[in-house]
């Protein structure tokens, strides 16, 4: 499974977009975890209408907070963290699935965040669960992933 984790606060005006993309990616074997901030606009409404999608009252700390409660409670092996603002292409989550799967010595990709929970890094990252560990220390940029050859 692979799962999506989304801070958000007060984004309204993208948030159905990219949900719109993900339930409309051809992939049915995700979940996506909202986690917001203390938005006072639409966006839990929003959230609130699309299958497959859990939102979380999060703390109001910052998206790195955000995607740490989204990451304890993601059920996936394949962790993906994306922006509210953002759109998937047609397929892409099946390209970042197959890709994980073909391909089970990498931990980390570049879309955005995205990392196989089973690795040696994910555990890591679990059991650490701090932002500061991930983005300082083992970030890393997969072009296939960017690319989509």
């Amino acid at each position: 499974m692979l799962s999506i984790v989304v801070p958000t606060r007060n984004e309204e005006d993208s948030i159905g977009e990219l949900l719109e993309s993900i339930k409309e990616n051809n992939f049915s074997n995700y979940e996506v975890i909202i986690v917001d901030g203390g938005s006072t606009d639409r966006t839990k409404d929003i959230v609130d209408t699309y299958k497959k999608t859990s939102l979380i009252e999060g703390p109001q700390e910052g998206p790195a907070v955000a995607r740490n409660v989204g990451w304890k409670e993601a059920k996936g092996d394949i962790i993906c963290f994306l922006d509210a603002d953002w759109y998937l292409e047609d397929n892409s989550l099946k390209k970042i699935d197959k890709f994980f799967r073909e391909n089970s010595e990498k931990d980390v990709g570049g879309f955005e965040t995205v990392f196989a929970a089973d690795t040696i890094v994910g555990k890591a990252l679990k059991a650490e669960n701090s932002a500061n560990f991930f983005k300082n220390t083992v970030y890393s940029f997969v072009s296939k992933l960017m690319w989509w050859n």
